[in-house]
């Protein structure tokens, strides 16, 4: 994988943000989409952390589509679980 120039870790950073609202906002849950729009700040700062790792982007991108994955095919247990791998591996 190529190394990330400076604009597109800016790029990914957003992209990143939008996918969590984006899940938060789509699970019908208003208190989890209400507590990841205050915490938006910290979000973004994990998000930022994540990508000081040097597979960062990349880990986030196949953990993204786990997630993903798990959600398109109804499966809350694969969800459940690909969502706790990814917390666990970006956890500061």
């Amino acid at each position: 994988m190529k190394v990330a120039k400076d604009e597109d870790r800016g790029e990914f950073q957003q992209l990143d943000l939008e996918f969590h609202l984006s899940i938060a906002a789509s699970s019908k849950n208003e208190v989890l989409a209400e507590l990841l729009c205050h915490i938006c700040g910290a979000l973004q700062e994990l998000i930022r952390k994540s990508l000081l790792l040097s597979n960062g982007m990349e880990l986030a991108c196949k953990q993204h589509w786990k997630i993903l994955e798990a959600l398109k095919q109804r499966n809350p247990g694969g969800a459940r679980k690909a969502i706790r791998a990814h917390l666990t591996t970006f956890q500061c």
